[in-house]
C-alpha cells in the first residue's frame, strides 16, 4: 500500500501541492471568522488564497500543452478517467498484471502529443516482466521522443527513486549476481534522468559471470546504439549522459563471448548460393527474438546487404525486414552482418508441413510485402543504371543494374556445364523488352528461404537495380509451393496499388521471366543436391516458354553427360 501510495504521490505531486495551499487559504480567509486578525491579517489570507487560485489556473492551462487537438477534450476525457485508472494502476501493480497495465499506459497515448513519458513507463514494467529486449526497445523509444519539459512531478518523482535507489543498493550489496537488483537500479537511472547511472550498472551486469551473460551483453549493446544515435537529443536536456557510449566495443564483445562458446562453430551454416555463413542466436530468456550473425571473407556483399536493409527500413516503415543492428567489417579475419528478426521460420521449412490451401496465405503475405518494397524503391531509383548507399561510419557501396547474363552463367552454366547448346538457348531468350520499363531496387535472389511465414524479406547481399519480376518469380514459381494458383497471387496482391500501365507490362513479362528464372534455378537446386526442385523449375521452362525456346533448353539439357544432368532429362 506505501509504494503504491508513494508512485501516486509522485505522478500527482505538482497538483496536490497547489491544492494544499488553496485550501490552506480558503481555511484562513473563511472558516477562522473574527479570530483570523489574531492569526493572518485578512489581506495575507486573501492574497495567499489568489495566488493559489493562480497558481492552480497556471498549472492547468500548462498542462493543456502537452494535449492533442481537440486540446480541451483530450484533456476533459483525461480529468475524468484519471479516478479509474490510478486505481486500476494500482491494482495491476499490486497483483504484478504487466499486460494489463501496459494496456492501460496504451490506452492514454491518443491524448498526449509526447509519448516518451509512456514508453519510459512502459520499458520499465517489461524490465519487471522480464521482457528486457521489449524493454530496450522502449527505452529507445523514449530516447527519440524525449523533450525537454519535464512532468511536473519530476522532482518529487527523483526523491522517492532516491530511496529505491538505496535499498535496491543494499540488496545488490547481499545478493551480488542478482540480475533483478541491477534491473532496478538500470530502471531508477533511466527514471531519475541518470541515463550514465544505469549505463553504469548494466555494464557491471554484463562482467558477472551468469549463464546469460552473452544475452546481457548483447542487448546491452542494443541499449548504447539506440543512446549513441539519439545522444544530440538528449544533451542539454537535465539529463546526465555516459561521456562515451562505443556501441561498436560492445558488440565486439558480445560477439567474443558468443563465438567462445564451446561448439558454436559447428552451429554456423552455410547460405546457399554464397561464400558466406549465417549462426541464428535465440530466442532465450532474456532474448525474445532470433539474433542473426552473418559472416564472410567477402566484405563487400555483406556491406551490401546490411545497407540495402537499412535503406529500405528508412525508406518505408511498412516493409517487413529484419532489424539491421550493426556491420563490423573485421572481427578475427571474417565481416559481420549483425540483425534480429522475429523467431520465425522460412517458407521453406514451413511448407514441408502445410497443405497448398495452407501455402496460399503465406505467399499472399510475402507478395504484398515485396509490392511495397518494389514500389517504394521505384520513386527513388527512378531509370538509374546505378545507385549508391552509405551510412555513417561505413564504406558505400554502388548498386548496379540487374546482369541477366552474369546470372545465367554463375547459377545455370557454371553448375551444369556451358556448349553451343547453352549458347544457342541464352540467345532465343526474349528479356530484351521487359528490362527497362518497370526499374526497383530487387533482392535478386529471393527464394522462399528468404522469406519468413509472416512475409519478412531477408538477406540482401544479391541486391541490385531491376525489372521487380526477377524477385516476384523467384518467390511464386518454386515447386515447392504445390497447386497454390500463381498467377491469381500475382494479379491480386501484388499487382493492386500500380497503376494501369506498370500492371500491363508486369502482367506481360510474368512467362518471359519465369522462363529465364526457372533456367538458372534448374542450375542452382541441381548444385544444391535438389534434383526433384531442380526437375520442377525444368518443367516450368518447357511449359512457360515459346516453342523456340523450350525446343532449344530441352537441346541444351540432352548435350549434358554428367550424371545429375541425365536425370534431369528425364522431363523432357
Amino acid at each position: 500500500m506505501a509504494k503504491r501510495l508513494s508512485d501516486i504521490l509522485a505522478d500527482n505531486a505538482g497538483k496536490i501541492s497547489l491544492g494544499l495551499g488553496a485550501l490552506l487559504g480558503v481555511t484562513a480567509d473563511y472558516f477562522l471568522g473574527e479570530e483570523r486578525k489574531y492569526i493572518f491579517p485578512k489581506e495575507y489570507a486573501s492574497a495567499m488564497f489568489g495566488m493559489a487560485v493562480s497558481a492552480m489556473a497556471f498549472a492547468y492551462f500548462k498542462s493543456l500543452t502537452a494535449f492533442k487537438d481537440p486540446v480541451f477534450r483530450n484533456s476533459f476525457k483525461v480529468f475524468l478517467k484519471s479516478p479509474v485508472w490510478l486505481a486500476k494502476k494500482a491494482f495491476f501493480e499490486e497483483k504484478k498484471e504487466y499486460d494489463k497495465l501496459i494496456s492501460l499506459l496504451e490506452e492514454s497515448r491518443p491524448y498526449f502529443k509526447s509519448e516518451a513519458g509512456i514508453d519510459l513507463q512502459i520499458g520499465s514494467i517489461l524490465v519487471k516482466k522480464g521482457d528486457i529486449e521489449g524493454a530496450v526497445e522502449s527505452f529507445k523509444r523514449f530516447f527519440q521522443n524525449f523533450s525537454s519539459q519535464r512532468p511536473p512531478s519530476w522532482f518529487f518523482e527523483s526523491v522517492i527513486l532516491a530511496e529505491k535507489k538505496y535499498e535496491a543498493q543494499i540488496k545488490m550489496g547481499n545478493n551480488p549476481i542478482d540480475t533483478e537488483n541491477y534491473f532496478d537500479l538500470i530502471d531508477i537511472g533511466l527514471r531519475s534522468g541518470n541515463i550514465k547511472a544505469g549505463a553504469h550498472y548494466w555494464s557491471r551486469l554484463c562482467d558477472i559471470e551468469l549463464e546469460e551473460r552473452k544475452d546481457l551483453n548483447v542487448l546491452y549493446a542494443m541499449f548504447l546504439d539506440s543512446l549513441e544515435k539519439n545522444k544530440k537529443n538528449l544533451q542539454g536536456k537535465d539529463v546526465i549522459m555516459p561521456a562515451e557510449t562505443k556501441p561498436k566495443m560492445q558488440w565486439e564483445k558480445s560477439l567474443s563471448l558468443i563465438l567462445s562458446e564451446e561448439g558454436i562453430e559447428e552451429k554456423f551454416r552455410k547460405i546457399a548460393d554464397s561464400r558466406n555463413e549465417v549462426l541464428e542466436y535465440g530466442p532465450s530468456k532474456f532474448l525474445r527474438s532470433t539474433f542473426v550473425f552473418k559472416r564472410g571473407k567477402n566484405e563487400e556483399d555483406l556491406r551490401k546487404g546490411y545497407l540495402v536493409n537499412l535503406f529500405l527500413e528508412n525508406l518505408n516503415q511498412k516493409i517487413k525486414l529484419a532489424k539491421s543492428l550493426i556491420f563490423l567489417p573485421e572481427h578475427n579475419g571474417l565481416a559481420y552482418d549483425i540483425s534480429r528478426r522475429k523467431p520465425l521460420r522460412n517458407l521453406e521449412d514451413l511448407f514441408n508441413e502445410l497443405t497448398d490451401a495452407e501455402k496460399e496465405p503465406t505467399l499472399c503475405e510475402a507478395l504484398a510485402n515485396e509490392s511495397i518494397i518494389h514500389r517504394a524503391s521505384r520513386e527513388i531509383i527512378k531509370e538509374a543504371e546505378e545507385y549508391h548507399l552509405s551510412a555513417d561510419g561505413i564504406e558505400p557501396v554502388v548498386l548496379k543494374r540487374f546482369d541477366y547474363i552474369k546470372a545465367l552463367k554463375r547459377r545455370l552454366f557454371d553448375r551444369l556445364g556451358i556448349n553451343q547448346s547453352g549458347i544457342a538457348f541464352l540467345s532465343y531468350l526474349e528479356l530484351d523488352k521487359y528490362k527497362e520499363f518497370v526499374l526497383s531496387l530487387i533482392n535478386g535472389d529471393l527464394a522462399i528461404s528468404n522469406i519468413l511465414e509472416d512475409g519478412t524479406v531477408l538477406d540482401f547481399e544479391k541486391a541490385a537495380i531491376g525489372n521487380p519480376m526477377i524477385d516476384v518469380i523467384t518467390t511464386l514459381e518454386d515447386p515447392k509451393n504445390g497447386n497454390v494458383s500463381r498467377e491469381k497471387i500475382f494479379r491480386e496482391v501484388y499487382l493492386r496499388d500500380y497503376g494501369t500501365l506498370e500492371r500491363e507490362f508486369l502482367e506481360e513479362s510474368y512467362k518471359p521471366y519465369a522462363v529465364f528464372v526457372s533456367a538458372y534455378q534448374v542450375g542452382s537446386k541441381t548444385h544444391q543436391g535438389d534434383i526433384k526442385r531442380a526437375k520442377g523449375f525444368a518443367i516450368n521452362v518447357m511449359e512457360k516458354s515459346s516453342s523456340k525456346v523450350k525446343d532449344s533448353f530441352a537441346r541444351y539439357l540432352r548435350s549434358l553427360e554428367t550424371e545429375k544432368a541425365r536425370e534431369l532429362q528425364e522431363v523432357l
